[in-house]
């Protein structure tokens, strides 16, 4: 996968995730301003967590001014459509997975570029795909829905990014590898979605409880 195929996957990926922070915002009733600002969080939160965790100056979005741009764009897109954006919100997964699987790839790359253990890279990469919904989710006075809501999201960019690490043991091509790295975590994100696969919850009386 070449570095312009990821670029334009990681836009796409931007975009999506500004709807769904213009539509957490709208959920909670916030204003412009608001829902302006969990858009920017939701699309740049993960990856300025992962650049201040493994001292990479200055922030990605500091040297490209595009993801300001492009998320302003898609805001005031959404604020003005909100009723047509809704209606393909079901169609908006498909991005959704790519982008979740992009940031996986993106965040253990910069990581390891930065000579990060595998062990690092595995988590920086999964804090870049779902860090920024969490601190939407927080900034919503909600608990963070990857903590809570059983769906398989987190957990497919951590086997992905595990995957990416044991293909590399085998010498293959790294473009390869990160082609197989972000299908598999698209591939597990559908198929849990489409066969509504869950994971286990936590009891207090009877331990993991599947729902």
């Amino acid at each position: 996968m070449d570095v312009t195929t990821i670029q334009w996957l990681d836009y796409t990926g931007v975009i999506v995730f500004a709807i769904a922070g213009v539509f957490a915002a709208a959920e909670r009733k916030m204003d412009a301003f608001g829902a302006l600002v969990i858009a920017y969080v939701t699309c740049l939160g993960g990856g300025t967590i992962r650049d201040v965790l493994i001292n990479k100056y200055p922030i990605f979005w500091m040297q490209e001014l595009t993801y300001l741009w492009l998320i302003l764009a898609t805001s005031l897109i959404t604020f003005f459509l909100i009723r047509d954006v809704k209606k393909i919100l079901p169609y908006l997964m498909i991005p959704d997975a790519v982008g979740l699987g992009i940031y996986t790839l993106i965040g253990l790359q910069k990581a390891a570029a930065m000579g990060f253990p595998p062990e690092i890279c595995v988590i920086m990469g999964v804090i870049t795909a779902v860090g920024g919904g969490m601190i939407r989710d927080i900034l919503c006075n909600q608990p963070p829905l990857i903590f809570h809501n059983q769906e398989i999201y987190a957990t497919a960019c951590l086997i992905g990014a595990g995957l990416y690490f044991l293909l590399l043991r085998f010498d293959w091509n790294n473009q390869v590898i990160s082609i197989i790295t972000v299908l598999t975590i698209f591939t597990i994100r559908m198929v849990s979605i489409r066969m509504n696969v869950k994971m286990p919850r936590v009891t207090t009386d009877k331990g993991l409880k599947r729902r």
